[in-house]
């Protein structure tokens, strides 16, 4: 019998967002252009589109965005008090799950965050 499949994995250059964000801040915030690959924005019009932010306790941050413009593919991910704990190499991923309830999942990328001091 063969052995399980393997997963996907975690090792090599997984992309950083460009940006180190400060623990308990709650700008900026993150906008998002979802683009094909000739970098035209993609309808996701009726769909939910969820982050899914790994902090450093091996907990899950769950935040749904807020529309801007899905007709382009454009939306945003704001913060809360609390929802952004220091740590570098935190896993990110984001699902899109259209109408029907069928998702799609990003490819993991990495966020910093670092501590306040005052």
């Amino acid at each position: 019998m063969p052995g399980p499949l393997p997963l996907c994995s975690d090792t090599g250059d997984l992309p950083k967002f460009p940006f180190c964000f400060v623990e308990n801040d709650e700008f900026p915030e993150m906008v998002i252009t979802y683009q094909d690959k000739a970098g035209a924005g993609i309808n996701l019009t009726g769909f939910t589109i969820t982050l899914h932010l790994r902090r450093v306790d091996s907990s899950v941050l769950i935040k749904t965005a807020t529309p801007l413009n899905l007709l382009v593919g454009q939306f945003k991910f704001s913060w809360g008090p609390g929802d952004l704990v220091p740590g570098v190499n935190q896993k990110a991923e984001i699902q899109f799950v259209d109408g029907a309830g069928k998702p799609l999942t990003s490819k993991i990328f990495l966020l910093d965050v670092r501590e306040q001091i005052a």
